[in-house]
């Protein structure tokens, strides 16, 4: 699973975003409400905290997000094939 997770440093980075690391929650959140309403994994679920590997704590507040299911839901984000290519 340590290797289906990406900081938020990164992902913003790559985003072309750098500046949005430590302001990253609504964005997740809006891209957990997204794959909730068409029935997809929480691909918001592979964001992590770079020092603890872990989701901020507002991963709890999201739509179809729970801490205590996380590794099930990174699981389901690896293995699922729906996602658009592009948004």
């Amino acid at each position: 699973m340590a290797s289906a997770v990406i900081p938020y440093g990164l992902l913003c980075e790559r985003a072309g975003l750098a500046n949005f690391a430590h302001r990253v929650g609504p964005l997740l959140r809006e891209i957990a409400e997204w794959c909730h309403e068409n029935g997809w994994p929480p691909i918001n679920s592979l964001a992590v905290n770079y020092a603890t590997r872990m989701p901020g704590p507002g991963y709890d507040q999201a739509p179809g997000c729970s801490l205590q299911r996380w590794p099930e839901e990174v699981a389901a984000c690896v293995e699922f094939l729906g996602y658009p290519a592009a948004a």
